[in-house]
C-alpha cells in the first residue's frame, strides 16, 4: 500500500478529489432535501407529453373533465402541483406542500363523480398550479388550477376556463391527496 502511494502519487490525489467531490455532493443533496422537507418546496420537471383535444362546447354547458377516464383499469396516479402564489390560498383541509399525490381509486372516482364545471367560453392565463392524471404511466389529463381568493377553477387548452358548479368541490376532491416528499418530481 505505501509502495503504491510512493510510486503513483497522482492517482492518490485524483482519488482524494473524487472522494471529496462525492462527499460534497452528498452533503449538498441532503441539505437540499432537508430544505424541501421543511418548506414543502419541490422542483417539478415535466417530461411527459400530453396531446390536448379541442372540444366544441356552448357557454354555460356543464362539463365533467374526468368523465371519460376508466378508473377500473390499470394503475392510476393523480398529482396536484401547487405554485408558490397559490400556496397561501390553500384551505386548511388541503395539505400544505408543493406537490400532492393520490393513488386512491375511491378518491379519484369520487372526484370523477363530483367535479362538475360550467363552461365559460373564456380563458384565464394565470393558472400557475396544475393537476395531472396518469394511467399506467401515461399522462391522460392535465389542467391548470387557480386558487385565487376571487376565482377558483380549471384552465386547459381543451376546455378553456371552467368554473366549478360548487366552489368547494375542487378543495374537497384534493383534501385526501398526500404530500410528495421527494425534492424533485418528474411528471
Amino acid at each position: 500500500m505505501w509502495l503504491n502511494k510512493v510510486l503513483n502519487p497522482k492517482r492518490n490525489n485524483k482519488m482524494k478529489l473524487i472522494k471529496k467531490a462525492t462527499i460534497t455532493l452528498i452533503i449538498v443533496f441532503v441539505l437540499f432535501w432537508l430544505f424541501c422537507l421543511m418548506t414543502g418546496y419541490v422542483i417539478v420537471i415535466p417530461v411527459t407529453k400530453y396531446i390536448e383535444k379541442h372540444i366544441e362546447l356552448k357557454q354555460g354547458d356543464t362539463i365533467n373533465p374526468l368523465a371519460k377516464l376508466d378508473f377500473s383499469r390499470g394503475e392510476w396516479k393523480a398529482y396536484f402541483v401547487v405554485s408558490k402564489s397559490d400556496y397561501k390560498n390553500l384551505t386548511n383541509s388541503i395539505t400544505k406542500a408543493g406537490v400532492l399525490k393520490t393513488i386512491n381509486i375511491v378518491d379519484l372516482k369520487t372526484m370523477q363523480k363530483e367535479w362538475l364545471f360550467r363552461y365559460t367560453g373564456g380563458d384565464m392565463t394565470t393558472a400557475e398550479s396544475s393537476f395531472y392524471v396518469f394511467n399506467d404511466g401515461k399522462l391522460v389529463y392535465r389542467s391548470g388550477i387557480i386558487f385565487d381568493e376571487q376565482k377558483v377553477g380549471l384552465q386547459s387548452r381543451e376546455y378553456g376556463w371552467l368554473e366549478p358548479i360548487h366552489k368547494e368541490m375542487i378543495t374537497s376532491g384534493l383534501k385526501n391527496f398526500k404530500r410528495v416528499y421527494w425534492p424533485v418530481v418528474f411528471l
